[in-house]
Order: C-alpha cells, then sequence, then structure tokens
C-alpha cells in the first residue's frame, strides 16, 4: 500500500472510470469472472489518487497514512457510486468500469443479490433520498469527500489525530459557507447542511457490513479479488 501512495499507476493505468450512464460496456464472459480485481485495482487507484491531492494527507506519518487509505477505502469508493448512482438518477447501482446493477439483475442472480442486495437496499432507500433531499452538487461532493476521509480518529497516532480533527473541521466549515452562498435563506441552510452531514455516520453504519462482504471475497477469490494488496486494504481496515 505504500507503494501506491507513492506511484498509483504501479497496479493499474487510470482508465476511464466509467460512470456516465453512455459507457454502458458489455463485459466479455470470459473477463467477468476477474471484474472484482479489476474494479478494485482501478478504484484504489481512484482514491489513492485523491487522497495524495489532499495537502492534510502529507501531514500524517507515513503508517497513519496508509492505514488511512486502507480504512477509507470502502467508504470512499461506496460513496462515490452512490453519489453517481444519484446524480444520473439510475435506479439501480452504479459502479466503476462502466458496470450497473439493477433491481432487475438482483431477481435474476442469486450471487449477485447476496452480495450487492443490501447495498443497493440502503442506497436507494437511505443515501441517495438523503442526497436528493440536501440537495448535493458536485461541489458539495467533494467537500463531503474530504469531510468523510477525516471523520473518524480512532486507531491513529496523537498527533495524526490532530491533524484529521483541524482538517475535519476545516471542510465542515467549507460545506457550511459553500451553502450559505447556494441556499442564502439560513433556515434552509442549516436544514441542507444537517442533511449532508449524516453521510459520514451512514457509512459507518454500514461499514461494518461491507468489511465483512469484502473480506469473504478475498478469502474466497471472488471475481478475481485476491492478492497481498487486497489482503492489506483489508487486515488495516
Amino acid at each position: 500500500m505504500r507503494d501506491v501512495l507513492n506511484n498509483p499507476t504501479t497496479i493499474c493505468a487510470r482508465v476511464p472510470v466509467g460512470f456516465h450512464l453512455s459507457t454502458n460496456h458489455q463485459v466479455p464472459e470470459n473477463l467477468r469472472q476477474s471484474m472484482g480485481g479489476r474494479t478494485f485495482a482501478r478504484s484504489l487507484v481512484l482514491i489513492s489518487d485523491w487522497i495524495r491531492s489532499i495537502p492534510e494527507f502529507w501531514q500524517l506519518n507515513e503508517v497513519d497514512r496508509v492505514n488511512l487509505c486502507c480504512q477509507q477505502y470502502l467508504r470512499q469508493i461506496i460513496f462515490i457510486d452512490f453519489y453517481y448512482t444519484y446524480k444520473y438518477n439510475y435506479d439501480g447501482f452504479l459502479v466503476l468500469l462502466g458496470t450497473r446493477v439493477s433491481k432487475h439483475d438482483l431477481l435474476l442472480y442469486k450471487d449477485l443479490a447476496n452480495s450487492m442486495g443490501f447495498l443497493i437496499e440502503f442506497g436507494l432507500s437511505t443515501i441517495i433520498p438523503s442526497m436528493k433531499r440536501a440537495n448535493i452538487c458536485d461541489e458539495e461532493f467533494v467537500l463531503l469527500r474530504n469531510i468523510i476521509l477525516f471523520s473518524s480518529t480512532i486507531g491513529f497516532t496523537d498527533q495524526s489525530a490532530t491533524v484529521m480533527r483541524k482538517a475535519f473541521s476545516k471542510y465542515c466549515s467549507m460545506l457550511f459557507e459553500y451553502q450559505k452562498s447556494k441556499f442564502v435563506d439560513e433556515t434552509i441552510v442549516i436544514e441542507k447542511f444537517t442533511e449532508a452531514m449524516a453521510h459520514p455516520s451512514y457509512l459507518q453504519g454500514i461499514s461494518q457490513k461491507l468489511y465483512a462482504q469484502f473480506g469473504k471475497a478475498i478469502l474466497c477469490k471472488e471475481a478475481g479479488l485476491f492478492g497481498k494488496l487486497a489482503e492489506e486494504v483489508f487486515r488495516k481496515s
């Protein structure tokens, strides 16, 4: 993981992430069994690129930088998936590399329902309605990613925890100021800000379920998801 944070492209190239609905790629049959591993690699590059661009990240010591990326991997990528599903108003779940899962797919494929059913149901019933109520747009999405990143200091050194708390307050303030300029009316601003700030808690709430499924996929080598890097991310999550 340390090598990935120094140079993310050591694991894969920065191919287009393919969230837009126009990118409905038909995955060849012989590659479907490895899509989990391919998606993991590209999503880890996406997350690493983002985290590396945040100045506070480099104020953490090296061990804490690695641990933060591993702990936040699933929360960040799930939040991204949910946001683009919401942005493009898709009745299902949009995933990297042009992959999408509809409610109809869950009825057809039992294995898919077992692995994705809970996540899609939670997104459609809780996360996405909350995004709609908060009127989240790209600007808020960017700030919320940073807020989620620094939302928990458990397991970090005191010095790193101090940096993270300051960063959390900074990006919360930036979000509030942006929404003040967007909505103007103080009552609406507080309402929208409160709704937006619920997302770190939502992701915290489902993280144990997500990591259990992630660990099972790695241990069982499902969909091509295996190897030392995936194991390290899971172990340090």
